[in-house]
């Protein structure tokens, strides 16, 4: 039990710790390039300084790179999962529902690659690409906000339809996509982020449409069957909202 404290400890220290480090590296680094203009890549920038310094800095500066280079890559083999997993999931299983385990298997190669081989001509002809998509990604992101808020919140008297949170939430990504795109740096065209007006249309949209389909009776069709979740692997009965929140009805969350 005392390691299991003392890991719990290390985990929640470190990300403290490591915040730290880039904190004052960062503040190190703005000092020594006061002189430098405008520079096209602070991070490398600051530590070529700092590997320049002492054989301290260079051992320093050696394992800062190390480590960016394993984040990246880290990262980058997440998102490669992440999306081909969501393809197969939402797409192809869905398409072919009786397929066989290696079909499976291969059609989640195929994937793979093709996602893989879009990520790498996307890198070698950015012209500025990256930056945009990190933008609309962090937009995107937002949206799914207040989804997880109502799920782990909300009541069921006070949770919007799934249709209305879908909807506002595609809103939020075009207009997340339409600004973010149509904004330029040299006027103020906008006073805040793409995410965050995307993020505003898509409550607007649930707070708006939600008391309007109550006043009218509500929506009359429950969800589709290809928009229920295939759970044959945990059981014969389709995970549903209602479902899922009659199993925790009178239990008592901490």
């Amino acid at each position: 039990f005392k390691s299991m404290k003392l890991a719990y400890g290390v985990i929640t220290l470190a990300p403290w710790l490591t915040m730290l480090v880039g904190v004052f590296s960062g503040t190190i680094g703005v000092y020594l390039l006061q002189d430098e203009g405008n520079v096209a890549n602070p991070f490398t920038a600051i530590v070529a300084k700092l590997m320049s310094a002492s054989a301290f800095g260079y051992i320093s500066g050696l394992l800062i790179l190390v480590g960016s280079i394993a984040a990246i890559i880290s990262t980058a083999d997440s998102l490669l999962i992440a999306t081909a997993h969501m393809i197969m999931s939402e797409v192809v299983c869905v398409a072919f529902p009786n397929a066989s385990q290696a079909r499976v298997a291969f059609a989640s190669k195929v994937v793979s690659f093709f996602v893989m081989a879009l990520a790498l001509v996307v890198a070698l002809t950015d012209d500025g690409a990256l930056s945009d998509l990190a933008n609309v990604q962090n937009g995107m992101t937002l949206q799914a906000v207040p989804t997880f808020l109502i799920g782990l919140f909300a009541t069921p008297n006070f949770t919007p339809h799934a249709w209305v949170i879908a909807l506002g939430a595609a809103v939020g990504f075009i207009t997340t996509v339409v600004i973010n795109y149509t904004y330029n740096e040299n006027e103020d065209n906008y006073f805040m982020n793409a995410g965050v007006w995307g993020l505003c249309h898509n409550l607007l949209i649930m707070a708006t449409i939600e008391p309007i389909l109550r006043a009218c009776g509500g929506l009359k069709w429950s969800l589709p069957k290809w928009d229920m979740p295939n759970c044959a692997s945990y059981g014969d009965m389709p995970i549903t909202y209602d479902w899922v929140n009659g199993l925790m009805r009178n239990v008592r969350e901490p």
